[in-house]
C-alpha cells in the first residue's frame, strides 16, 4: 500500500484487522489509559446527539501530546440488526500532525469493535487482585450476540486458554462473527437464552446490549465477580440498574467526568445521591497504583465504559506506525 500523506489513504476493516492482534490492542489500551491518568492523553468532550431510539456521536482526541489528531463520527441504531445492518456505524479521520491535512480515514466501526474488548480486559487485569496469584477468568459470561459481543468473546477464547465462555443471546439470534480470528469457534464456548442461570455461575460478566432498560439483578452476581458493561454510553442507556450499584459501593470506568454525565446508570447513580462522585474511580489511576484496586475474593466489582476517543487515537497510532513509520 502507498502512502501519500497529502491526500490520505483509507484502511478498510480487513486492513485494520490484519494489521493488529489482541495483545498489542490490549497492550495499547493499557497503555493509553494510563497516559489519561498521567494528563499527557489528550481528550476533548464527547459530543452525543439521541434521535429517537438511535444515538450519533462524535470524538476528538490524541493518545498522546505527539500523537495522530483523530475525529471519529457515528452512530448506534439498536434497530438495525432487524434490518440486517450493523448497529453501529463509525468513521475515523486522521489529521497529519503538522500540516493538518486528512492523512489518513479508516472503518471507526472495526477500531470500535476491537478496541471495546481489548478495552475490557486491561481494565479486568487492571482490578482483578487475583491474578497476582497466577490466576484467571474461569467463567466468562458475554451478554450480547451482535459484533460487539463476538468480538469480547473472541478475546477471551484467546486470552484465557482454560476460560469457559458462554455468550447469552435471544432467542432464534444469530451469532455475528467478529474480531481479528472471525469468532473462534471452541468446545469451551457454550451459548444460552438462560441469562440468570449464566450469570449466576460466572466470575466475569460482559454486558454488550445497549439496552435502555437493566438485564442483570445485582442478586445473580456471586461473590468476588467482576462486571464490565459496554453497553451504557450514553444517560438512556441502562444495562445495569442501581442493585448492581448499591452493593458494589463503588464503580470503576473509563472517564470519571465523562461517566458521571454519560454513562446512565453512572449519572443516574450520581445525580439521586446512591452513588458518591469520590466513589467513581477512573481505571488509569488503579493502573497507576493511584486507587486500590478492589478485593475481589468478597466484592462485586463493575467496570462501566462509555468508551473514549483517546482508545480510538491509540488504535490509530498503532496503524499509522504500520502504515507510516511512526
Amino acid at each position: 500500500m502507498s502512502w501519500t500523506p497529502a491526500t490520505g489513504v483509507h484502511l478498510s476493516g480487513e486492513d485494520i484487522r490484519g494489521a493488529l492482534t489482541w495483545d498489542a490492542l490490549v497492550t495499547s489500551q493499557r497503555e493509553v489509559f494510563k497516559a489519561h491518568a498521567r494528563g499527557e492523553a489528550e481528550l476533548a468532550p464527547r459530543a452525543l446527539l439521541p434521535y429517537g431510539d438511535n444515538t450519533a456521536f462524535s470524538y476528538l482526541a490524541r493518545a498522546s501530546r505527539d500523537g495522530w489528531p483523530v475525529v471519529k463520527i457515528g452512530s448506534v441504531n439498536p434497530g438495525n440488526p432487524a434490518r440486517g445492518l450493523p448497529s453501529v456505524h463509525a468513521f475515523v479521520l486522521v489529521m497529519d500532525r503538522t500540516t493538518g491535512d486528512l492523512a489518513a480515514t479508516m472503518d471507526g466501526e472495526t477500531i470500535t469493535t476491537m478496541r471495546t474488548p481489548a478495552a475490557s480486559v486491561a481494565a479486568i487485569e487492571a482490578l482483578a487482585s487475583w491474578r497476582a496469584d497466577g490466576l484467571a477468568p474461569q467463567q466468562v459470561v458475554v451478554v450480547g450476540a451482535g459484533r460487539q459481543g463476538m468480538a469480547h468473546v473472541d478475546v477471551m477464547l484467546e486470552r484465557y486458554p482454560e476460560a469457559q465462555v458462554t455468550t447469552v443471546v435471544r432467542r432464534g439470534v444469530p451469532l455475528v462473527p467478529a474480531g481479528p480470528s472471525e469468532g473462534s469457534a471452541s468446545h469451551r464456548l457454550r451459548v444460552t437464552d438462560d441469562i440468570r442461570r449464566a450469570v449466576e455461575s460466572a466470575d466475569t460478566v460482559i454486558l454488550c446490549t445497549s439496552s435502555f432498560d437493566p438485564v442483570v439483578s445485582a442478586g445473580w452476581f456471586a461473590e468476588g465477580a467482576t462486571l464490565v458493561s459496554v453497553g451504557s454510553f450514553a444517560p438512556n442507556r441502562h444495562e445495569f440498574g442501581p442493585d448492581v450499584i448499591e452493593r458494589a459501593g463503588q464503580v470503576f470506568v473509563d472517564d470519571v467526568s465523562t461517566s458521571c454525565q454519560q454513562c446512565g446508570p453512572v449519572a443516574a447513580a450520581v445525580s439521586s445521591g446512591l452513588l458518591e462522585r469520590g466513589d467513581v474511580h477512573a481505571i488509569g489511576d488503579v493502573m497507576l497504583g493511584r486507587t486500590r484496586a478492589p478485593d475481589v475474593a468478597r466484592e462485586l466489582t463493575v467496570y462501566a465504559s462509555v468508551g473514549l476517543g483517546i482508545q480510538d487515537a491509540s488504535v490509530v497510532d498503532l496503524l499509522m506506525a504500520n502504515h507510516h513509520g511512526g
